[in-house]
């Protein structure tokens, strides 16, 4: 797990040349809206994709987790079918339905079942590297989409965004590795902070599928259970429940991941909210985005929190990289009844 978390801004620029590189078969130059289908690690890159093209896709993007699409996903749709393995059952179920409707569908994944279908069918194609834990491979299954939705004319060219990245990435993950002591490691010394409590990680819309993926990681890395939601919402709802928090305060700790250019009134909205757990005896800790671009301080965050829930395992004395109980549950639910 180290050795990939070390690796991750060569892995995003190999991405970033595949994506370059592939070859298109069903890409349409005009369509209604677009929909990325996965689950797990194969689709929070969607999740963050949307965030990143907010304020500049001009048609719907959607993330689909599930085994249908939605009836209004047609021919003049542009599906992206994500799946590591390329055997995740209800991203094959996806496959068929798109299929069937003759949707556009573009396949990004390392083989299985998905590439051959893929071939069979003369679908886009664009294979990943195998080998690695699915929530290990973000480069590999956001920066392809990225890609192609640049090339198809969608979106504007990432070449600067995306260089900037990985650049970034290459120079922050030699600052989180294990050799660098707990003093300026800014990962280590999180996880200290964390190992123990729950976490519950806030940030604002835009920065949400960040938050999301700290708690994801969290689960399957550290086996803990962590929680995340966005501000404002919270405070329409959540930020009441934490006065039920102040006799098991020390289980708890909330985590604000913060943007130099969230809104005022979102910033003013975690200002105050930090008063008020401050004030109930609860405690909080706020991390900050890095970098220039809206793309690095993304990748900033999630670069964090995948070494930060790296070093909590082993804090928990836990192997950060098998997921048994997924695997318990694929298997499960693969037995059939005699």
């Amino acid at each position: 797990m180290h050795a990939t978390l070390i690796s991750f801004g060569r892995q995003c620029q190999e991405a970033i040349d595949i994506g370059t590189a592939a070859r298109l078969t069903s890409v349409p130059a005009a369509v209604s809206n677009l929909m990325i289908c996965g689950l797990g690690g194969s689709a929070i890159g969607g999740d963050i994709l949307r965030s990143y093209l907010f304020d500049e896709l001009e048609i719907p993007l959607e993330v689909n987790r599930g085994y249908s699409l939605p009836q209004y996903v047609s021919s003049s749709s542009l599906l992206f079918v994500l799946s590591y393995s390329g055997n995740t059952e209800e991203i094959l179920r996806i496959f068929e339905i798109g299929n069937k409707k003759s949707i556009p569908i573009v396949c990004i994944t390392s083989g299985g079942f998905l590439a051959d279908r893929a071939i069979e069918t003369g679908k886009s194609l664009i294979r990943i590297p195998p080998g690695y834990p699915p929530r290990t491979a973000l480069g590999y299954l956001f920066f392809p989409v990225l890609i192609v939705l640049s090339r198809a004319g969608f979106i504007g060219e990432k070449d600067s965004a995306m260089g900037d990245t990985v650049s970034f990435l290459i120079e922050k993950t030699m600052e989180y590795q294990w050799s660098v002591p707990f003093s300026h490691n800014a990962a280590k010394a999180l996880a200290a902070q964390l190992f123990d409590r729950v976490p519950l990680v806030y940030a604002s819309e835009r920065f949400y599928p960040v938050a999301r993926r700290w708690s994801t990681q969290i689960d399957e890395n550290s086996e803990m259970l962590a929680l995340s939601n966005v501000i404002p919402e919270m405070n329409h709802n959540e930020i009441m429940g934490w006065q039920g928090l102040r006799k098991m305060g020390d289980r708890f700790t909330a985590v604000f991941l913060r943007d130099r250019e969230d809104q005022p009134e979102v910033q003013r909205r975690m200002d105050v909210t930090m008063e008020f757990l401050e004030s109930d005896g609860l405690s909080y800790t706020e991390v900050w985005s890095e970098g220039d671009g809206l793309l690095t301080r993304l990748f900033s965050l999630i670069c964090l929190g995948d070494f930060m829930s790296y070093y909590a395992a082993l804090l928990r004395g836990v192997d950060p990289t098998p997921v048994d109980r997924i695997e318990c549950l694929k298997t499960r639910l693969n037995e059939v009844d005699v």
